[in-house]
C-alpha cells in the first residue's frame, strides 16, 4: 500500500468521524415536540355472540350427567337448525355440591364435608346476525338451555378491520395537525416526523348497560327485544416531530 492512498484513507476515516459527531450533535440539540391524536369511530353493530349453558344439579352424578346430556343434545341440534357460525360446543363438567353445616363429633374431631349433590354443566358459543339474537335466545331456552351465559354484539371482521384502520388515520391527522397549530402558536415550523407510535384498542360498546349479558322478556307472549346499537373503535397515534 503506497503512502499516498494511506493519506487518503486517513482523511476518509476523518470525514467520517466528522459526519458522525456532527450527526450526534445535531441529535442531542434537535428539538422535538410530542403530540397524541386520539379519534373514535363506530360502526353498527351487525352479528351477535352468544355463550349459552344447561346446568343441572341432581343428587347423584350419574343422574346429573344424564339430564345435561339430554338437554345438551336438545340445544345442539336446535343450534344446528338455526345455521349458526362459529358454532363450538364444550365438554360437561360435573362438580360436587357439599354440606356447608360440617358440624362436629362429639369428640372434637370436624366432621368430613358430605357430598349432598351434584352439579353438571355444558356450554356452547356461536354467532349469529343481530336481528335473530332474540329469537333464538328465545328458542334456546324452550331447547332446554337452562341460562345464557353471554351476550355480546360485535361486527364482522373485516368492518371491524376498516373502523381500526380509519380511526388510526383521523388520529393520524389530529396528531399532525395539532403539532402543527402548536408550532405555529409558538413561531415554529415543523420538519420531519422523528417517531410514530400507533395503537388501535379492541371494538367495544358504548352506552351498553350493565345487564348486557342478561334479557328479559316484557311479555311470555312476546320474543325478546335487543337493540345492537353501535360499536366503537378507537385509535391513538403519537407523533415525534422535529423543529
Amino acid at each position: 500500500m503506497n503512502a499516498s492512498f494511506r493519506l487518503c484513507l486517513v482523511f476518509l476515516g476523518l470525514a467520517c468521524a466528522a459526519a458522525s459527531l456532527h450527526a450526534a450533535d445535531d441529535a442531542a440539540t434537535r428539538r422535538i415536540i410530542t403530540v397524541t391524536g386520539q379519534e373514535n369511530v363506530r360502526i353498527p353493530a351487525t352479528r351477535a355472540r352468544l355463550t349459552t349453558m344447561v346446568e343441572v344439579q341432581a343428587k347423584t352424578s350419574a343422574a346429573a350427567q344424564d339430564a345435561v346430556r339430554q338437554g345438551s343434545q336438545s340445544v345442539l341440534e336446535f343450534l344446528q337448525r338455526q345455521k349458526v357460525e362459529r358454532l363450538q360446543a364444550g365438554t360437561m363438567a360435573l362438580q360436587p355440591i357439599y354440606n356447608s353445616d360440617s358440624g362436629s363429633y362429639s369428640s372434637g374431631a370436624r366432621r368430613a364435608p358430605e357430598v349432598v349433590a351434584y352439579r353438571a354443566q355444558w356450554s356452547a358459543s356461536f354467532e349469529t346476525p343481530a336481528e335473530r339474537a332474540g329469537e333464538i335466545a328465545d328458542g334456546l331456552v324452550k331447547a332446554g338451555a337452562t341460562r345464557i351465559a353471554s351476550f355480546e354484539f360485535t361486527a364482522t371482521d373485516e368492518a371491524l378491520a376498516q373502523a381500526q384502520r380509519d380511526a388510526l388515520r383521523a388520529a393520524a391527522v389530529r396528531a399532525r395537525e395539532d403539532a402543527r397549530s402548536v408550532l405555529d402558536a409558538l413561531g415554529y415550523q415543523p420538519a420531519d416526523v422523528v417517531r410514530i407510535n400507533a395503537n388501535s384498542s379492541g371494538p367495544i360498546m358504548p352506552f351498553r348497560r350493565a345487564e348486557m349479558m342478561t334479557y328479559a322478556k316484557a311479555q311470555d307472549s312476546a320474543a325478546t327485544a335487543v337493540e345492537p346499537g353501535l360499536i366503537e373503535v378507537n385509535g391513538s397515534v403519537t407523533l415525534e416531530v422535529a423543529y
